[in-house]
């Protein structure tokens, strides 16, 4: 799960939202059946076209998502089991275009390097994210950070999408990123 929402989902379940365990547990589920169906797209859809647009677009949707659970009035779960549903079947979708273009951009001589140093990152930054989300909203208040973290994630992603070369690459092209 991203973060700060692996972080604090059940705080913001049971504390913002008033829910309990169970409904905790259906709201999780929710996040978990979105992921399943993405990873169904993905199976069954074989040749992504526009993967860089794709992927953009799917993590605009995510920080969407992230602004939208700071408006969900208290206790309407099935407005959080919606969005979170959405959320979801982007995370498999973006995770495997990401991978292809990866491989497909590396070089095979170089593929076990990157994909290890790329994982080794997301790991490191995993434990900074979910201790910075419990700082962060201590201070801001959860419902402000999942707002802040869904202003700052869509504009950070169109401007990186607007503002720098990646929307002209060539998705079937091998190049070396190493010379």
């Amino acid at each position: 799960m991203i973060q700060p929402l692996g972080v604090l989902l059940p705080y913001y379940i049971n504390t913002i939202h008033g829910g309990g365990i169970f409904v905790y547990a259906i709201v999780s589920i929710s996040m978990n059946a979105g992921m399943i169906l993405g990873a169904v797209v993905t199976t069954i859809k074989k040749q992504w076209n526009h993967k860089i647009l794709t992927t953009f677009v799917g993590i605009v949707i995510l920080f969407i998502g992230y602004a939208y659970l700071a408006f969900v009035p208290t206790g309407f779960f099935i407005m959080i089991i919606a969005g979170l549903f959405v959320m979801g079947i982007n995370l498999p979708i973006i995770n495997t275009i990401f991978q292809t273009i990866e491989q497909t951009a590396v070089p095979p001589d170089k593929i076990g390097r990157v994909m290890s140093i790329d994982q080794t990152l997301s790991m490191m930054i995993m434990p900074i994210g979910a201790i910075l989300s419990g700082l962060f909203s201590e201070f801001l208040g959860l419902t402000n950070l999942f707002l802040y973290c869904g202003i700052f994630g869509i504009l950070i992603s169109i401007g990186t999408y607007l503002f720098t070369n990646i929307r002209h690459y060539d998705n079937e092209k091998k190049v070396d990123l190493f010379k």
